[in-house]
């Protein structure tokens, strides 16, 4: 089951908040050539009734000396259902070093959430091939119960 949200928190959490939960992942190059099959997961599955509701995101591309080719825009999805979560811009092509950030708080989107499923980090076009840099993923995000 999905459940449509608004993106703005319909609890009243601020950052320092205990109910909200953070995440850092590493992502190497070999997981970055494997991504558009084999999906990193950034938050586990919350358990029956519940929703992860992203919060924020921060990634950092460390390009390296080889620059991938084929498919290089990766996405926050839930659970391999790519539900636009992030932006389809976060490109890791090329060799200069990438910062992207997006916050998830404003009343002017809608996204269509998973119930119990795991946030995961994908290429959601195709397979990147060469390339040697890796990512940092830092996610905020809290659990809502139905």
């Amino acid at each position: 089951r999905r459940v449509l949200f608004r993106s703005s928190n319909p609890i009243a959490v601020g950052d320092n908040d205990p109910r909200i939960l953070t995440a850092t992942v590493s992502v190497s190059s070999a997981d970055i050539l494997a991504l558009h099959t084999t999906p990193i997961e950034l938050a586990p599955a919350p358990g029956a009734n519940k929703i992860n509701i992203l919060d924020n995101v921060v990634v950092y591309f460390d390009a390296g000396g080889v620059g991938y080719a084929g498919g290089t825009d990766v996405s926050i999805i839930y659970d391999g259902v790519n539900t636009g979560l992030t932006q389809s811009g976060m490109n890791i092509q090329g060799t200069t070093d990438k910062l992207y950030w997006s916050k998830f708080n404003d009343d002017t989107t809608e996204h269509l959430a998973s119930i119990n499923k795991a946030l995961q980090l994908k290429n959601i076009s195709s397979a990147s091939v060469d390339g040697n840099g890796t990512l940092k993923v830092y996610i905020k995000y809290w659990v809502v119960t139905l």
